[in-house]
């Protein structure tokens, strides 16, 4: 059993003990033949592999690099929203405070309007019952 292998840009043969010692793979002239093939083959078809490689390896580093960088420059962005986040939830915070001192001084505006109101009531009915008195042919 044979097994072909590259290391780097040559091709190395990896074969089985029992195999090179097989009597019958290295008299038979059959055998011998398929086995040369095989080596051209596994050479023939590194090289078309590096022909056919999309990118070399520089350009694989180019791309690594410009991948880090944007990598960092999205890490530098993230840590820049997280601290505006920061920033917004504390004057989310400070708003919510003002807000409710807001809201507490409405109800007291509205508590003193209603008491106002129950002062105002009485002093209405009182300013018509003297105009009346005043002026006995007044109506309304």
């Amino acid at each position: 059993m044979r097994h072909l292998l590259c290391c780097n840009s040559m091709c190395c043969v990896k074969m089985d003990l029992a195999g090179l010692l097989s009597f019958g793979s290295l008299c038979d002239a059959n055998g011998a033949a398929k086995f040369f093939s095989g080596l051209g083959d596994g050479c023939e078809k590194q090289t078309c592999w590096k022909k056919n490689a999309s990118e070399p390896l520089d350009s694989i580093m180019k791309q690594l690099v410009e991948s880090n960088g944007r990598l960092h420059d999205a890490e530098l962005e993230i840590v820049s929203l997280k601290e505006k986040v920061g920033l917004l939830e504390m004057s989310i915070e400070s708003q919510r405070g003002d807000l409710e001192i807001s809201e507490r001084s409405l109800n007291m505006a509205k508590d003193q309007a209603s008491e106002m109101e129950k002062k105002v009531e009485p002093l209405k009915y009182e300013r018509v019952t003297l105009k009346y008195e005043k002026n006995p042919g007044f109506k309304q």
